[in-house]
């Protein structure tokens, strides 16, 4: 199916083989052009493969530890932008769900006695750009409290700008019940 009204198809993704018979991941765009009146189909593919290779490796890594990463912005509120899908098994919460219900979805299921002391060791890293640890408690979507180990840092950019958080949630849980004990 040819694109209609002119418009281009963009970012179609595909495989295609090489001379030398490899695979390559690719990204397509085509595009209607006339040349000397006659209607032709511009193709412009950009490469993919090492870029999907690193994404693979990258997810193989993260989804398979026994905690969750994620990534989230640096104003307020902050805005999740990953999390790992260990978050389902720990939080019954699915990655989705707390990714669009934005702002601060987490943030409001701490407990509250736990939210100051969380914020004002978030303020301190944000302001010393050194790395945080946190314990503190988070309500599943059973009703249950789940406590976690919080180790984030900031990312900054080539030229030390600020640009997000990464961390990581460790379940505690079973620790604490044992400390209480």
């Amino acid at each position: 199916e040819a694109p209609s009204n002119g418009q281009p198809w963009r970012n179609v993704e595909g495989t295609v083989r090489t001379k030398s018979g490899d695979d390559r991941q690719v990204l397509a765009t085509v595009s209607e052009v006339g040349i000397d009146s006659c209607l032709c189909l511009l193709t412009q593919f950009v490469d993919v493969t090492d870029y999907r290779q690193a994404e693979f490796q990258f997810r193989a890594l993260v989804e398979q530890l026994p905690v969750i990463i994620y990534t989230h912005g640096l104003e307020d509120p902050r805005e999740l932008t990953y999390i790992s899908p260990q978050v389902e098994r720990m939080f019954g919460r699915s990655p989705a769900e707390l990714v669009t219900n934005q702002p601060d979805f987490l943030i409001k299921r701490i407990h509250p006695e736990d939210q100051q002391g969380l914020l004002a060791k978030a303020e301190e890293a944000l302001r010393t750009l050194r790395p945080y640890r946190a314990e503190y408690r988070v309500q599943a979507a059973d009703g249950r409290w789940i406590w976690l180990e919080d180790r984030a840092s900031i990312v900054c950019d080539a030229a030390g700008q600020p640009k997000l958080w990464q961390g990581m949630l460790v379940d505690i849980t079973a620790r604490k019940a044992a400390e209480e004990a």
